[in-house]
């Protein structure tokens, strides 16, 4: 999933034992090929803008989208964060730093559904209401005085007569299409994250005992 060209998200894991919490070493699959299957420290280093949004990043890049509801805002550093990581400089001189309990991450609804949005033409939206036909072509910007955008309410109303039509106004609708859980959109970090974060679990511990500590660079 594409982003800024330059974004980057830089997430190591920690386990507290005894109290104390330790920067995990490297266990985590890379989702870059030049990688060669070697393992890293950073939990997931994808590239993935949903995934972003997800963890607190804003971006504004997903306004043709329905709107994204993060597992948490960013929140800084925890005060107890591990030597290791107070200590680099990603943390050190960076801005947008965070981090997340294993317990909150298994927790959200990574079911919940995004999509996108986009208009289509009152003749397209009464082919695809009442065919069932997908659109080849979705506008996302419309502009001019004789074009007016209105929601599916609003459209039907206007076919069924209970909304009066304006004169000489070319009518384009919103809908939502393409629908996707947030499962699928980060894939990468489900299936392969995921699972190795509930792994690290100590003996006798909880999901409050494993936990992410990211921030975002550019």
């Amino acid at each position: 999933m594409g982003c800024d060209k330059y974004m980057q998200m830089i997430m190591y894991a920690e386990v507290r034992e005894n109290g104390a919490w330790k920067k995990v070493g490297n266990i985590f699959p890379s989702a870059f090929i030049e990688m060669n299957d070697k393992l890293t420290d950073r939990v997931c280093d994808e590239r993935n803008i949903f995934l972003y949004e997800l963890f607190g990043w804003v971006s504004n890049k997903l306004d043709k989208y329905t709107e994204i509801k993060p597992i948490s805002e960013l929140r800084g550093l925890p005060d107890d964060v591990s030597d290791e990581i107070a200590s680099n400089n990603y943390f050190r001189f960076g801005g947008f730093n965070s981090y997340l309990t294993l317990d909150e991450l298994l927790n959200y609804n990574w079911d919940a559904t995004i999509s996108h949005l986009g208009r289509l033409s009152e003749k397209a939206y009464v082919h695809w209401k009442r065919d069932g036909v997908i659109p080849a072509r979705w506008d996302r910007h419309i502009s001019g005085k004789d074009k007016q955008v209105v929601t599916s309410f609003v459209m039907d109303g206007i076919l069924d007569g209970s909304i009066p039509r304006d004169e000489g106004i070319n009518y384009y609708v919103i809908v939502e299409y393409d629908q996707k859980s947030y499962k699928e959109y980060c894939a990468f970090f489900c299936e392969n994250a995921l699972p190795l974060l509930v792994g690290l679990v100590p003996n006798g511990g909880s999901y409050k005992d494993v936990r992410v500590v990211y921030t975002f660079i550019d």
